[in-house]
C-alpha cells in the first residue's frame, strides 16, 4: 500500500490543513488497530491450528469451523492496511509541521523587513 494521501483517499490531492495533533492521534489509532488485528489474527490462527475445532459436532459447529478458517486467512491482510494508514497520517503531520515552521520563518522575515522600512 502507498503512503501517498491521494492513493489512499482518491479525490483528495494532498490536503495540507488541519491540526498536527489530529493526524498524530489518527496515526496512533491506526497503530492500535494494527496491534489489535494482529492479536486477533494470532488467536484465530491458534484456534484453527488446535484440535478443539475438530472436536465440535453438529451443523452449527461445522459452520463455525468454516467461518473461523476463513477469518484466519483474512486477518493477515488487515494489519498492513492499518500500518499504511498510520504512515500516511504520520507523513501528513510531519508535512504540516514543516509548513508551519516555514510559515513562521517567512512571517518573521517579513516582520523584520517591515520594521526596517517603517
Amino acid at each position: 500500500m502507498s503512503d501517498n494521501w491521494g492513493q489512499v483517499f482518491p479525490g483528495f490531492d494532498h490536503p495540507v490543513r488541519g491540526q498536527v495533533s489530529s493526524y498524530t492521534a489518527a496515526s496512533q489509532a491506526c497503530l492500535t488497530l494494527k496491534s489489535v488485528t494482529e492479536t486477533c489474527g494470532t488467536e484465530f490462527h491458534r484456534l484453527c491450528s488446535s484440535e478443539s475445532l475438530d472436536q465440535l459436532g453438529g451443523a452449527a459447529a461445522e459452520q463455525l469451523v468454516t467461518l473461523v478458517t476463513q477469518i484466519d486467512g483474512s486477518f493477515a491482510q488487515v494489519p498492513p492496511v492499518f500500518q499504511s494508514l498510520a504512515d500516511v497520517f504520520t507523513k501528513h503531520a510531519q508535512r504540516l509541521e514543516e509548513l508551519r515552521a516555514q510559515s513562521a520563518w517567512a512571517l518573521a522575515v517579513a516582520h523584520t523587513r517591515w520594521a526596517t522600512v517603517t
